[in-house]
Formats: C-alpha cells, sequence, structure tokens
C-alpha cells in the first residue's frame, strides 16, 4: 500500500487543527481533558510547529489519501534528543501494520536520541510503542514512568549503536511481546 510522509506548512494549519481535535478527544480518556465552552479541545502550541525550526509535523497519507499526522520536536542540531509529541491514525487505517512503518519512516528522516512518552492508561500505545522501539533499537532501549508526566517514556538511539549501550543509561532487553498490533494515538 503506497505509504508516505507529507511535510505539513502553514497553509495546511486548519487541516491539522482539524485533525488534532480527533487525537486530543480519543486522548481525553486518559488525560481527562474538557471540551471548551466552544466545542473545542485546546491544543495552545500547535502553531509552534509551523514557526520554530526545532519543531515539524508531517501528515501520514496513505494511496495519496490524508490518514493521520505526527507532530516532532527536538530536530535542531543543538537538540539533545527528539521526541514524538502527538501521532494519530485514522480508525480505517489501524491494524493494517502501518504504524510501525511509518514510525520508522520517521526514525529514517531523523536520526538521533529519540523520546516517545505514553500517557499512562494508554497500554495500547505503550504495547505498540515497546513493540516498534525494539525493533527499531535492536532492544536497547529504556522505557521509565515518570511521575511529573504521569505515563511512560521510551528513550532509544536510531539507528541504534550497536558497539554497546547509551551512557548513563539502563536498557531493557523485553520478551517479544505479540499483543495488540494496533496503531493507537500517543
Amino acid at each position: 500500500m503506497p505509504l508516505r510522509l507529507q511535510k505539513i506548512e502553514l497553509s495546511d494549519e486548519k487541516v491539522l487543527a482539524n485533525l488534532v481535535q480527533l487525537s486530543v478527544h480519543e486522548l481525553s480518556h486518559f488525560t481527562a481533558k474538557e471540551i471548551g465552552e466552544d466545542g473545542l479541545f485546546e491544543y495552545p502550541d500547535l502553531h509552534t510547529f509551523f514557526v520554530d525550526p526545532d519543531r515539524a509535523g508531517y501528515f501520514i497519507r496513505i494511496k495519496n489519501k490524508l490518514a493521520g499526522f505526527v507532530l516532532l520536536t527536538g530536530l535542531s542540531d543543538s537538540a539533545s534528543s527528539r521526541e514524538i509529541k502527538d501521532f494519530f491514525i485514522l480508525h480505517n487505517y489501524r491494524g493494517l501494520g502501518l504504524g510501525s512503518e511509518i514510525a520508522n519512516m520517521v526514525f529514517d528522516e531523523h536520526h538521533g536520541i529519540w523520546k516517545v512518552p505514553v500517557v499512562e492508561g494508554n497500554d495500547g500505545a505503550r504495547h505498540f510503542w515497546r513493540k516498534v522501539i525494539r525493533r527499531a533499537s535492536a532492544r536497547r532501549y529504556a522505557e521509565t514512568f515518570l511521575q511529573g508526566f504521569r505515563g511512560t517514556t521510551f528513550e532509544f538511539r536510531y539507528p541504534p549503536d550497536l558497539r554497546g549501550v547509551m551512557p548513563g543509561s539502563y536498557y531493557n532487553e523485553v520478551a517479544d511481546d505479540t499483543s495488540d498490533d494496533s496503531e493507537p494515538t500517543l
């Protein structure tokens, strides 16, 4: 199935804002985020993905149809790590194994140390990311629960350094997890 990432431009801001509403609504089950009186969820720093060189967004396109988006931070050369801030695939395209492929396309585009936070309670996303990251990192990754964030954060290097583990970090070697392969949001 033809799959590609399309860099999101400022002229695409309205389309991204619409998709973000779907993502935040889905995550509100785990975050208890309330909808505003205007019928919209707040995503206050969305505009920064168009003006900050440290941030970027990509639409996910399958057969040239809009299928989701991914938002990234930590892309400048001075950043210590890159982070997936939001990863969303429309329900029609989930369960097809495309989420792993999309994540790997992102990692291939932006090498370095990655952090992927997953909100507490979103077990489907945690299992999905563990499986993707385990493969992408050659099983060299850290998985930590952060109190301030209230969720799990995965940290790894891509491409993996096969000469040794990342200095100062403990890396898990998790047994194969064949559970839920769906592509949930963070």
